[in-house]
Parts: structure tokens; sequence; C-alpha cells
């Protein structure tokens, strides 16, 4: 079906039809920098989280593995347990360093006494439960991993 159309000369034009073509929906994107900002959020939180606890579970495994004499698979436990801990250390220290403002030094040793405290209430759950330091060594890990998981995940996030 064919229109004439007026033109500004006063000519007419015979309008075509237009074709019926469909058009193909827009590509959708894999993942929108929300959804991968969103994404890296969770990822580095759930990092920040599993450090403490896959510390605490290694040395865990490494004492019980010496108290069962595998004294080889123990070794590995807990050097992969100090692989943890050591890569841990510089982000407890940033973080102290950014909230506390302490010195450097400072941080560095609260850092290290942080991790040192986890091993030694495992150490101490594994090797000397006769010595009546269970409860005690109970709350001072549980509360240190709450601390090194909050302060993981603040280096983390706030880490240049």
């Amino acid at each position: 079906m064919n229109s004439t159309l007026p033109l500004r000369n006063g000519q007419a034009k015979t309008a075509q039809p237009m074709p019926t073509t469909q058009r193909k929906p827009a590509a959708r994107p894999v993942a929108s920098a929300v959804t991968a900002a969103r994404i890296k959020f969770y990822a580095t939180v759930t990092m920040g989280v599993l450090l403490p606890l896959l510390s605490l579970g290694l040395s865990n495994v490494g004492g019980n593995l010496f108290r069962a004499g595998h004294a080889a698979l123990a070794v590995f436990a807990l050097s992969l347990m100090a692989c943890v801990l050591i890569v841990s250390l510089s982000h407890l220290a940033w973080a102290v360093g950014d909230i506390t403002r302490s010195p450097r030094w400072a941080c560095w040793l609260l850092a290290i006494a942080f991790d040192l405290l986890l091993v030694l209430g495992e150490l101490c759950h594994v090797t000397a439960e006769d010595a009546g330091v269970g409860l005690v060594t109970t709350a001072i890990m549980s509360a240190l991993a709450v601390v090194s998981m909050f302060l993981n995940v603040w280096a983390f996030l706030r880490h240049p």
C-alpha cells in the first residue's frame, strides 16, 4: 500500500512501505561492572574470613599428625600453615596501622602476636589438654580469629 507524502516544494512523493525486519535483541554483557564489583567484594570478604580459619585448621591438622606419629605429614601441614600466616601478617600489620595509626614496628609486633596466639592456642589444645587451659585458649582463639578476619577484610578492601 503506497501513500503520498507532501514535500515542502509542493511536489508529492510516494512513500514506500517499510520493510518488516525483526531486530535482533541486543547482546547482553556477560557481567556488568556493577556485578563484577559485587562479586569482587564478596570474594574479598570470603578470603579475609577464610584465611584465619585455614591457619587454625592447618595448625590443628599438623599438631594431631605429630601426636599420631606422622612427622612428615605434620611438617607439611605446618609448613602450609606458616605460608598462610606469613602472607596474612602483612595484611594484619597494614590494617592495624591504618586503623590505629600506630608506629610500623608496633603494628608488625601486634600482627605477629595475633598469629602466634592462634598457633599457641591450637598447640595447647593438641599437646597440653591436661594443663587446664582449654577454656581460656578457646576464648582467646575465638576472639583473635574474629579480629583477624576483620583485619584481613579491612586490609583487602582498603589497601591501595
